[in-house]
């Protein structure tokens, strides 16, 4: 089942003016924020994070603080659909905590955000209700929601890009996939798929520790289809238009460079065709332990790796290109962004 988010032009024009005006601010020449500390969570399908940086006017930030807790949602979804009372009480526990750190930071807000993890969940009204009561209000973002959000985030990555490219947020629950204008970052077409790693993931589980290249294909195929459905209509880009993905391969890219430590300052952050199916075969071929013990591969990756670099090499197929630019999740940064422009609005 997918989410639809916006169609083309030639199908729905009405919804692209509207998605023009409401993200228009995101033009680079107008941004401007109140500087400050701000503070956001995000609970997403493998982990719930919280990310604090500190915004300057025209919106360049330091991160001042960035820590994770890992909970069960994939799992939970998968085998409940609805969330274990004991995965609700590590979410409340850790946005109490979370909230703590906020206070001890000065920030000027924390906004917390709830992504597909929540959105698909059976029980996630409820979910959000206790949250509310316990600890604070999170949002619940839609498809759309998420894909901008991701997308003002990563800002100052896509500066680069010249003519309209690919971009997509890449999470644990869901892909959200846009076509979006270099020269404004207005988003042309854009839909939400819940093509995510976590599902993939289990499903993997149950076919066994090593998964033959047959089962590679057959998951690569089923992606691309589902992506080739959601994009139907949209407009055509020139062949090796840009592609860049936000979130999960990000893990994949460490894997793949073996890279321990940040990953802010790599200049080089495409990966190549070639490099992701190697990579996928030599996950693929490894048995449980041996993805546990390996320096490159953290606890999130052990399962998580394989069904990212599957994705990626579905997400080249369909938008016909042999390499992606690879970048962080920017989710929290988003939110952060977008409480610093609230707050200058405010000021004014």
């Amino acid at each position: 089942m997918k989410h639809g988010l916006l169609q083309p032009p030639t199908k729905n024009y009405i919804w692209i003016l509207l998605l023009r005006q409401r993200i228009r601010y995101w033009h680079v020449s107008n941004l401007k924020f109140a500087p400050g500390v701000y503070q956001a969570i995000d609970c997403g399908t493998a982990s719930i994070r919280t990310l604090a940086i500190e915004v300057t006017e025209n919106g360049d930030y330091t991160t001042v603080h960035n820590s994770s807790v890992e909970h069960d949602i994939g799992r939970n979804l998968t085998e409940l659909q609805a969330l274990a009372p004991e995965t609700i009480e590590t979410l409340i526990t850790s946005t109490q905590q979370f909230m703590g750190i906020a206070k001890e930071l000065g920030a000027k807000s924390i906004v917390a955000a709830a992504t597909e993890s929540l959105r698909s969940a059976a029980n996630g009204a409820e979910v959000l209700e206790r949250l509310a009561a316990e600890a604070m209000p999170f949002q619940m973002l839609s498809g759309l929601d998420e894909l901008q959000t991701s997308l003002m985030g990563v800002l100052p990555h896509l500066r680069q890009f010249k003519g309209p490219f690919y971009f997509a947020d890449s999470g644990g629950g869901s892909t959200e996939l846009g076509i979006v204008n270099a020269d404004d970052f207005s988003v042309v077409a854009g839909d939400s798929l819940q093509i995510g790693v976590a599902p993939w993931s289990h499903r993997f589980e149950a076919i066994g520790e090593i998964i033959d290249v047959e089962h590679l294909d057959d998951a690569v195929d089923e992606m691309t289809a589902q992506f080739a459905e959601a994009m139907d209509g949209w407009p055509t880009l020139e062949e090796g238009a840009t592609l860049a993905v936000a979130g999960a391969p990000m893990n994949l890219f460490r894997y793949v460079r073996e890279i321990v430590g940040s990953t802010y300052d790599i200049e080089d952050r495409t990966m190549h065709r070639a490099e992701v199916e190697k990579a996928a075969q030599e996950i693929a071929a490894m048995r449980l332990a041996a993805r546990e013990a390996h320096p490159y591969i953290d606890s999130k990756g052990v399962g998580f790796l394989l069904p990212c670099a599957l994705k990626i090499l579905a997400l080249m197929n369909v938008t016909n290109t042999d390499k992606i630019y690879v970048l962080h999740s920017g989710i929290c940064v988003g939110l952060c962004l977008q409480s610093a422009k609230i707050e200058l609005n405010k000021a004014v």
